[in-house]
């Protein structure tokens, strides 16, 4: 079991991508975020093993002290591997990255089972859309997708700590008025 530290996306941002996965998964079998039990988020961390109860105490006290940000979510890309990754980008500003920069210091007790892919110089903020896609796959969605793409503004605004698989909400805390993004 792994657990993940997110930031989610709030409405009506949520929902315009929900409509993205509608057609994602109109006759195909493409695992989207929704499928795996899940809603639109970033993740900051993905860790092998945590204390939850231990990990839960400094999320809350993170939490508290952090506002909801404003992004942008200007492009679809793909992390390509045998088993890609299909995902929303947001412009990557400097709140977003002194965001992530700041969970990780607080958060440095934990880090020795953080994943290498969610650490600061190797982070990709992204919102994931699918998993799992063959090459096949992945050109299929992004002929699905590309014709509907359009920027968006989007909140995030609340924090979580999930374990997966399955996906379980262990902790969600929401985030303080808005920030500028």
């Amino acid at each position: 079991m792994a657990f993940a530290v997110d930031l989610s996306l709030a409405a009506p941002a949520a929902a315009a991508l929900d409509a993205l996965c509608d057609r994602l998964e109109e006759d195909s079998g493409i695992d989207t975020y929704r499928r795996l039990g899940n809603a639109p988020h970033i993740s900051l961390a993905v860790y092998d093993k945590i204390e939850p109860e231990a990990f839960g105490d400094t999320a809350a006290a993170f939490a508290s002290r952090i506002k909801a940000l404003s992004i942008r979510l200007n492009a679809i890309g793909a992390f390509c591997h045998e088993k890609s990754v299909l995902f929303a980008a947001p412009v990557v500003m400097h709140p977003l990255l002194e965001l992530h920069e700041d969970f990780h210091r607080a958060f440095a007790a934990f880090n020795v089972s953080c994943w290498d892919y969610y650490r600061p110089g190797n982070w990709v903020p992204h919102v994931t859309l699918a998993v799992n896609l063959t090459p096949a796959a992945l050109a299929q969605a992004m002929k699905k997708l590309a014709p509907l793409w359009r920027e968006r503004d989007a909140l995030l605004d609340r924090m979580r700590l999930i374990s997966f698989p399955p996906f379980r909400l262990l902790f969600e805390h929401e985030l303080a008025a808005e920030r500028l993004g």
